[in-house]
């Protein structure tokens, strides 16, 4: 066991790092856990080669130290992903079904001899069937995506990249489906507001 640079029980750097978890500035138990794993990935980088597989006095290593440490983090991380998921799913999946409902009940309704919308030569009549399109598309991809963090198999790893990214992706996705929906809905006022 390497000698230099270690405390009494045979710690090095990368093992105290591992041990403390004091990155207390993020709201959300899995994003303090990335927080955590990125800190200790940072100070892999800087520490000996030798120091990566050292043992302490109990025979752990530092990845050892780290997972003993953050266990609870670790199962807390992955409740809160789920619950985030889980809720934004339900948002998106509303969303989804108002807006696929609302592309079959044009604001307005149909022509009765050819069946075409009365306001297909509108430009509001464009902006709604757009937005309306890029809501049904963006909250489609965001339930896809929350289900891909629910079935996640939660490892260390993918608090790292994984999850962030996905739950990033999918709140993006559920935010440009409310404003395409918010869109939608003005600009069927605006096409009811012509017809009055």
């Amino acid at each position: 066991m390497i000698a230099t640079n270690c405390d009494k029980d045979g710690n090095n750097m990368l093992h105290l790092v591992g041990e403390f978890s004091q990155l207390n500035i993020v709201l959300g138990a899995a994003l303090h856990m990335q927080l955590e794993l990125l800190w200790f990935e940072e100070i892999k980088k800087i520490v000996p080669l030798a120091y990566l597989k050292a043992e302490n006095s109990k025979g752990k290593t530092p990845k050892d130290v780290f997972t003993e440490t953050h266990q609870g983090l670790h199962k807390d991380g992955e409740k809160w992903m789920r619950d985030t998921a889980n809720h934004c799913m339900v948002v998106a999946t509303l969303i989804a079904t108002v807006v696929f409902a609302t592309a079959f009940t044009i604001p307005g309704g149909n022509n009765q001899g050819n069946g075409t919308p009365i306001f297909l030569d509108h430009t509001w009549f464009m902006v709604f069937f757009l937005s309306d399109s890029i809501a049904m598309l963006s909250a489609s991809t965001s339930i896809l995506i929350f289900l891909s963090i629910l079935t996640s198999r939660y490892t260390e790893k993918d608090f790292l990249d994984s999850l962030p990214t996905r739950l990033l992706f999918g709140l993006l996705a559920l935010f440009i489906s409310i404003v395409g929906m918010v869109v939608a809905f003005g600009a069927t006022c605006f096409l009811l507001d012509i017809l009055a």
